[in-house]
């Protein structure tokens, strides 16, 4: 039977200055994150630091908490057996921001505050999965994805929210709880308006994940050159198989980009591929398997191959 799936697949060079980019092994990013832990009534450490660091008036967010539990069965949110993780909220254009983060952080302890056998999962195993697999903000708050975090995080419910500002001294807050199994099961939007202080709040837009290490050499301790620059040339790949299309990722319907790099060394091969921007769906994992078996004639210097950092870019795409 002909497979319905169609893709197109691009890969481009971006070399990048050596001082910018990062250095860990594709293995060590993707070790898989611990067992879902749970909270029912004490703030984790990053909620503390949260509240500590940016201080909001807690009767809105209570408020809000109130509500959404209040129309938690809409979203399949059973007493005694409700597991909700809580995502970062994202900006009106997709990104979140630091304040965006902190008020998740909050909203998840009032929930647990409030939700008495309904448990809280530790946002601190969302920031794990999500440093694992490199997941933007972008993508966190679409229904498909939020759900398959919910799924991964070992939750049974997810809460989305966006946040705006509104005035100069106000943010408002939307948030609503999914079920994870069943995507008609959606619970209604709720809104809180937070007063804050315009000089400290953070809403500059990023896409949520930490700066990774820069790679400086190679594994066998030889210095990376940069590509293109003082007589080194660009490498250039003959042999680059397809990444293939997971069967999640296709049931979903998944369309996007993954930005991955690693050092072209002196025998053409690819060394140390990792994941800078990544999907869900085991497609990180699809496109790094893949690059261990590219082929490309070296970047040279002086008539010697010499290893360089190289950037590529694959597009999934479903026709």
């Amino acid at each position: 039977m002909r497979n319905p799936r169609h893709w197109q697949f691009q890969v481009f060079f971006l070399f990048l200055a050596l001082t910018l980019l990062p250095s860990i092994s594709a293995h060590e990013s993707k070790q898989p994150p611990p067992q879902a832990p749970t909270t029912t009534l004490q703030p984790t450490d990053s909620q503390s630091t949260a509240l500590a660091a940016a201080p909001t008036e807690a009767a809105p967010l209570q408020e809000l908490a109130a509500r959404l539990l209040h129309h938690a069965d809409d979203a399949g949110c059973h007493i005694g057996d409700c597991k909700i993780l809580v995502l970062n909220f994202a900006l009106p254009g997709g990104d979140t921001s630091r304040y965006s983060m902190q008020l998740a952080d909050q909203l998840s302890f009032e929930i647990a505050k409030q939700g008495n056998s309904i448990k809280v999962i530790d946002r601190s195993l969302l920031q794990g999965l999500l440093q694992r697999d490199r997941i933007p903000s972008r993508l966190q708050n679409s229904e498909p994805i939020a759900r398959w975090l919910g799924k991964e995080s070992n939750a049974n419910i997810v809460l989305v929210g966006t946040t705006k500002r509104i005035g100069k001294n106000t943010v408002q807050l939307s948030a609503r709880l999914l079920s994870v199994k069943d995507e008609n099961r959606i619970g209604p939007s709720a809104e809180a308006n937070l007063s804050v202080d315009d000089v400290i709040v953070d809403l500059y837009p990023t896409n949520g994940l930490p700066t990774l290490p820069t790679i400086t050499t190679t594994p066998n301790g030889e210095n990376l050159r940069r590509a293109g620059v003082n007589g080194v040339s660009s490498p250039s790949c003959f042999y680059m198989p397809n990444p293939p299309y997971t069967g999640e990722a296709q049931s979903a319907k998944f369309a996007g980009v993954i930005l991955l790099e690693g050092i072209v060394d002196t025998n053409g091969a690819v060394k140390e591929p990792r994941i800078v921007v990544g999907a869900p769906y085991g497609l990180d994992e699809s496109a790094i398997k893949s690059m261990y078996t590219w082929k490309c004639h070296p970047a040279t210097f002086s008539g010697k191959p010499v290893p360089v950092l190289v950037s590529f870019e694959v597009n999934f795409r479903l026709n």
